[in-house]
């Protein structure tokens, strides 16, 4: 197959000599696992790709967006009050599927039900008093803040295997690269110019 040059011009085989040789190159060079101390430096170095969450705790109190501007900014208003005068949760507000009491819950999974401008108002309201109307994909909310835990860079034992995963995928893209860079010195590599594409009209 090879003297009657059947690899030459076929695409299948070209796209898997390529393949191979990214396996070969990612593989190249120190294949030694990273010590703690080095998988402890990528942490933090990269710490927003690892830093966990705020935890949120809050009340709140739901006001639906099927119902007219002004009409949610005075009910919201009203029970605002109310609230702050030592009202029951449970005496103002619409029913709603939401949880009025929500306990310890990560900030992005608090986007994923409330959503995001709504758990980006709540990482930095005080604390134990009552704040709004707050807007959500759903309609308005009074919210009060209970507890807030900051965002934090968990230690490297609670997320070694993560941060050792990314490790492993940098150094095969370094690897990969630098191969590369060795194999383009035994090359000149030409970019022809861009031919314009003429469509005759019949």
């Amino acid at each position: 197959g090879l003297a009657l040059g059947l690899d030459a011009d076929d695409p299948v085989i070209k796209r898997r000599v390529r393949q191979k040789l990214d396996v070969m190159s990612e593989e190249i060079g120190n294949q030694q696992a990273p010590t703690d101390a080095e998988l402890s430096a990528y942490l933090t170095k990269n710490a927003d790709a690892f830093r966990q969450p705020p935890i949120l705790s809050f009340e709140q109190a739901f006001f639906s967006g099927d119902a007219p501007a002004a009409d949610v900014e005075r009910l919201s208003a009203e029970a605002l009050a109310a609230l702050n005068k030592g009202a029951p949760l449970a005496s103002v507000g619409q029913a709603t599927m939401l949880r009025a009491t929500v306990t310890r819950m990560p900030a992005d999974l608090v986007a994923r039900e409330f959503g995001e401008e709504f758990a980006l108002r709540l990482v930095s309201l005080p604390l134990n008093v009552w704040h709004g109307p707050i807007a959500s994909g759903m309609g308005a909310h009074l919210v009060r803040i209970t507890e807030r835990q900051p965002a934090q860079l968990p230690a490297l034992a609670a997320v070694r295997p993560q941060v050792l995963g990314e490790w492993e995928n940098d150094r095969r893209e370094r690897n990969q690269a630098q191969a590369y860079r060795n194999m383009l010195e035994n090359y000149t590599v030409v970019i022809a110019p861009e031919v314009p594409v003429t469509v005759s009209k019949p």
